[in-house]
Parts: C-alpha cells; sequence; structure tokens
C-alpha cells in the first residue's frame, strides 16, 4: 500500500485514480504476449518453451457424461499456474512508463494513478495521462472497467477542494468517500479510525465463531490460544502500520478486545490482565503495533524502493556541538 503522494502536509490535493482492467487475465493476446517477452531478450530454446507452453490450448465443459466441443484458447494467461501471474505481470509491464505527469501503482489487475494537484491544469495534466492509458490498453487489446474505476480526492480539512470531472472512455469516473486498498479502507479525509474499527468487529466475529466452538465452561485452553494467535491476532496486524491508531479512545478499544479475549481464553476471571498476558507470552496490542512500525522503519530505511522511500518523511540535521544538555548532580553520602 502506497500512500499518497507526501504533498499533503502543505495543503494541497491528491487525486488518486483506481482503475480496474476488465477480464484482465481472460484478454491477453498470446502473440502480443510473445513479442513482449522477444523484446525483453527471452529469446532461444526459453521463448519457444513459453510459446508452446501458450499455444495449442484448448478448453471445453464436461458435465456427468456429456462434454462439450473443444475451442481453442488464444487470448487468455493459464489461471492456476505458476507462470500465469508472471506472465500477465510481463505483459503489462509497460503500462507505468506510458503516463507523464503522475506516479502508477500497479498489483494484478488493479492499479491506480495519483497526483498532487494545486490548480486546474494539474488536473488537466492527470487527464491527459487517462488519455494515454486509455489508447495502451486498446493497443494490447485489453480495457479498463468504467464502473469498477473510481476517484478519491485526498486533502487536509483546511484544504479548498478542487473540483475537476475525469473521465475514462468517454465515461465519467465516478467519485467516492472511500475505497478499499489491498484490503486497507481509505478515507477521502485521511481517517482510518472507521477501519480501524471494521477490522475490530471482524476480529470480535472472529472471536465469537472460536468461543461456539469451544465454550467458555471447557477446559481446552491449549487450543483456544491456538486459535487465537493464528487466527484473531493477524486481523490485528495486518498492515498495521497503516492504519495504527493515534487517538486514545480508538488504542483503548483495541486494548479492551484484547483484555476481553484473554478472559475467555483462561476462564479464570481472577487472573489480572498482565498475568494473562505473561501466561500467553503476548504484548499489549499497543506495544504490538508500535514494534510493527519500528521493524517496517528499519527495513523501509535498509531496503527503500522506487515508489516509497521512508526518509521522505523526515530530515536528519547533523550538529557541530553537543545537542545534549548536561546537568550534574551531588550525591550526598
Amino acid at each position: 500500500v502506497a500512500p499518497p503522494e507526501p504533498s499533503l502536509s502543505d495543503g494541497s490535493q491528491c487525486d488518486v485514480i483506481y482503475l480496474d482492467i476488465r477480464k484482465a487475465f481472460n484478454l491477453v493476446s498470446h502473440s502480443k504476449l510473445l513479442t513482449h517477452l522477444w523484446d525483453a531478450g527471452i529469446r532461444g530454446f526459453a521463448w519457444k518453451f513459453f510459446r508452446a507452453y501458450l499455444y495449442g490450448r484448448s478448453q471445453y465443459v464436461h458435465n456427468n457424461s456429456c462434454s462439450s466441443s473443444h475451442i481453442p484458447v488464444i487470448s487468455v494467461v493459464p489461471q492456476g499456474s505458476i507462470l500465469g501471474p508472471l506472465l500477465f505481470i510481463l505483459y503489462i509491464n509497460g503500462l507505468p512508463v506510458t503516463v507523464l505527469h503522475c506516479s502508477l501503482l500497479l498489483c494484478a489487475g488493479d492499479s491506480k494513478c495519483q497526483k498532487k494537484v494545486s490548480c486546474i491544469s494539474d488536473c488537466q495534466l492527470l487527464q491527459n495521462d487517462l488519455t494515454r492509458l486509455s489508447n495502451w490498453s486498446k493497443s494490447f487489446l485489453l480495457s479498463f472497467n468504467e464502473k469498477k474505476s473510481y476517484i478519491l480526492h485526498f486533502r487536509g480539512p483546511r484544504s479548498a477542494p478542487i473540483s475537476f470531472h475525469y473521465s475514462l472512455d468517454g465515461s465519467s469516473i465516478n467519485v467516492k468517500d472511500s475505497h478499499r486498498d489491498l484490503g486497507v479502507v481509505f478515507s477521502s479525509n485521511l481517517s482510518l479510525s472507521a477501519y480501524m474499527h471494521t477490522i475490530l468487529k471482524k476480529a470480535y466475529c472472529t472471536l465469537s465463531t472460536i468461543r461456539r466452538v469451544f465454550p467458555i465452561s471447557t477446559t481446552y485452553t491449549e487450543a483456544k490460544e491456538k486459535f487465537y494467535l493464528s487466527l484473531v491476532l493477524p486481523i490485528l496486524s495486518y498492515c498495521a502500520p497503516v492504519w495504527h491508531p493515534c487517538l486514545i479512545k480508538d488504542i483503548t478499544a483495541l486494548e479492551r478486545f484484547q483484555r476481553r479475549a484473554t478472559k475467555y481464553l483462561f476462564n479464570d476471571y481472577s487472573l489480572d490482565y498482565k498475568t494473562r498476558q505473561q501466561k500467553l507470552i503476548i504484548l499489549l496490542l499497543m506495544y504490538r503495533l508500535e514494534m510493527a512500525d519500528i521493524m517496517f522503519f528499519i527495513s523501509s530505511v535498509k531496503s527503500p524502493t522506487q515508489n516509497f522511500n521512508i526518509m521522505d518523511f523526515f530530515s536528519i540535521r547533523s550538529h557541530s556541538h553537543s545537542t545534549r544538555s548536561v546537568t550534574y548532580h551531588k550525591l550526598v553520602h
């Protein structure tokens, strides 16, 4: 998940357009895909291998003792295979270089382009890139699904909205206030509190399912612990550095959930919360989320990517003199 451009702090607006390729895996042209592989340097025996892998396939429907006639497969990436996703990525690999004024991110058949907009002319530049993307898709026998394409206007509470009617292939793109991006719901006001309560509700539902299988009166404590650690905690840990709550009420709501969950696990209300944590060898959810932030920061510093460099959000200054104040205290013996 890549955040909107780090330009919102200056009061600007960031327009993010989520695009969906219609029937992405089913419309890949075999001839154009083989041309892509050839241009990428895959030639000789390897190219012949991929050609044999793609061509000569047919499909039919079999029900009971009846079968339909065989139809040759000429424009689909073999789904359910290991090479299928790789071939599709190679097929659309030229999509990001098509745009000139915005940044484009890809994930399978979904893509999003985003740009900081300060005036209408910036919106027009983004619209020009949308036109380039549309032309690219037509040249590669693909098309974008306008009904599943949306736009979000990310801006701060004090920013004046900049309205512009974006279109794709002659159809207007719908404007939304929130959208699910790789499992995380982003709102146009950049508040993730609603999403946090959504996953908290999902965690409660999963815990309720475990309680129906293992009622409170059961003594299968070890089994309940394993189910909680393997099914419930991952829900609260997915993309935690993105939605980590900052409000006290949200942090309290998260911790309240784990308090209730650990009471159910041990079925012993005489144990305090700290003791239950020690027996489970788990941390406070607040500490768990903070550790996820630290690990994400360290990995981002060591391995920055082209689309996201965490050091863009920080500035490090070096001083020629000591910045620590030294205070001496007398020890009275």
